[in-house]
């Protein structure tokens, strides 16, 4: 079952690839998009904190190179209201013949991504709850989980083919956890999702906490 394999064994379910020595090396010489040495400082902080969490493990960056078993995926800095987020680009090609992870990545037996549903599932209940009590306050809360693509984690033996380096840092990094830009890191969340979806309805109405201090918002 797919939940047990996320939990226990990791991400993606399958994967069985063979990429050229030429287009491995292709891509380690493109290095990284240029948001990332454009933020240097950034990118410091942030590989020190993905590696504090265990998300990556550093190893030396000419490691690369000789193993067989080690691939670069080029990494680039999105920046959102004054906040940066590293972003694992397996899907941009500069010429045909670029292997790109996410066209590689099989998504046969991953979960289906449900998420998509409940928007719409949230406005029908606000809708109807604004009917049934039309001049009452509606509170709204949602969960906003940091780094949840986060949590699922990569099988060992692929953490290589996820990895990346960061040349003027001089570090190459075995990508531990999922990654932000995955063709599978949405769906390999959905058991989680799926749990907290369920979990909060069931405990909402339990919920001892205050809420007065949202009266203001």
């Amino acid at each position: 079952m797919y939940k047990l394999r996320i939990f226990t064994r990791g991400c993606p379910l399958r994967m069985d690839i063979e990429v050229p020595k030429t287009a491995k090396r292709r891509m380690m010489a493109r290095a990284n998009q240029p948001s990332v040495d454009d933020n240097l400082d950034v990118v410091r902080s942030t590989m020190n904190k993905e590696e504090r969490y265990s998300h990556v493990i550093a190893l030396a960056i000419y490691l690369c190179r000789f193993s067989p078993f080690l691939n670069h995926v080029p990494q680039g800095m999105n920046e959102k209201e004054g906040k940066f987020r590293l972003v694992w680009d397996g899907t941009t090609k500069l010429l045909e013949d670029d292997i790109v992870m996410n066209d590689i990545t099989s998504t046969d037996g991953e979960p289906d991504i449900t998420f998509g549903e409940t928007k719409m599932k949230a406005l029908s209940y606000l809708w109807n709850t604004r009917i049934s009590y039309p001049t009452d306050d509606i509170k709204m809360a949602y969960a906003d989980i940091a780094a949840c693509f986060r949590i699922p984690k990569i099988v060992p033996e692929l953490t290589g083919a996820f990895g990346f380096m960061i040349p003027p840092m001089g570090l190459y990094f075995l990508a531990t956890a999922m990654v932000f830009g995955s063709l599978v890191s949405a769906a390999c969340w959905e058991p989680m999702r799926r749990a907290i979806e369920v979990m909060t309805t069931v405990y909402f109405a339990s919920f001892p906490g205050d809420t007065s201090k949202h009266n203001d918002l």
